[in-house]
């Protein structure tokens, strides 16, 4: 399943880019809901950025 598709059907709110829109450590619209790397659009687009962002979120909560 896509991404934005995925994140339509959970209710996330997404940029007019199709990027889900989430705040500095990764939670979407939607309660217990958290998105990283590419389809997040947190920071910069690779495959390390993404496993940081990951992390973050996994260590804040």
């Amino acid at each position: 399943m896509r991404p934005k598709r995925f994140a339509e059907q959970l209710g996330c709110h997404l940029h007019k880019n199709d990027s889900i829109f989430v705040d500095e450590v990764g939670r979407t619209s939607q309660e217990n809901v958290y998105a990283a790397g590419e389809t997040a659009k947190l920071g910069q687009s690779s495959l390390i950025i993404a496993a940081a962002e990951g992390y973050t979120i996994a260590v804040v909560f």
